[in-house]
Formats: structure tokens, sequence, C-alpha cells
């Protein structure tokens, strides 16, 4: 898996499949964990990858503290050299704070998307 933390952006996962919505009741919790500008709607992929910060959030005990504050903008998926990549758009005031649990997060977000 490739995943590189750039500027605002955290890059995340390639072999990448499809995730599914989680049909446990934290998916709405998940919506908190994307925040657009103004009133635009965040896409299905872009919810996905909210969720599963979210049930890292919950799951994941070393990162529940320093993941809660925490929150992305935007995510995409792109393909490079036929390897598909996530790159997660964060805030540039939280950048800081990803950076300090940026390993962590990563190896849990790689579990989740491979």
């Amino acid at each position: 898996m490739c995943f590189r933390l750039v500027s605002a952006l955290v890059a995340v996962g390639c072999s990448l499949r499809k995730l599914e919505a989680s049909k446990s009741r934290f998916v709405v919790q998940g919506r908190r964990k994307i925040k657009k500008a103004g009133d635009a709607t965040p896409s299905a992929f872009e919810e996905n990858c909210a969720q599963e910060l979210y049930n890292i959030e919950m799951q994941h005990s070393g990162l529940k503290t320093d993941l809660y504050p925490l929150h992305i903008t935007a995510a995409r998926e792109i393909t490079t050299d036929g390897k598909k990549a996530v790159v997660l758009f964060v805030p540039y005031t939280q950048l800081a704070d990803y950076h300090k649990i940026q390993k962590t997060l990563i190896e849990e977000l790689e579990k989740k998307f491979a």
C-alpha cells in the first residue's frame, strides 16, 4: 500500500476495493467526520471514507481521543500507474494533529481499504 501525507492532503491506499456502507447504528454518526464547504452534499465515496474514520475512532482506543476533534473536507479516489489511491483532504488547521497520528491512522485505513 502506498501512503503519503502531503500539505493539506492525506493520501490513502493503493489496491482499493469499493466499500459498502455499514448497516450499523454508527452510520449517521460517521457524517460528522466530513464537513463540506457551504451546503455541498458529500458523495457516497466521501461518506464511506468518513464512516471508516468514525469506525476507527470507535474501535481503536489509542486513536479515539486524538481522532475525535478531526474531520475531512473531501475524499477522492485516483489511479496512478494502474494503482488506486484515496486522497483525504484535511483542513490546514488540523494538519499538525493528523501528522501526530499519521502512522497509526494509515495502518488502520490500509486494513479497512485493502
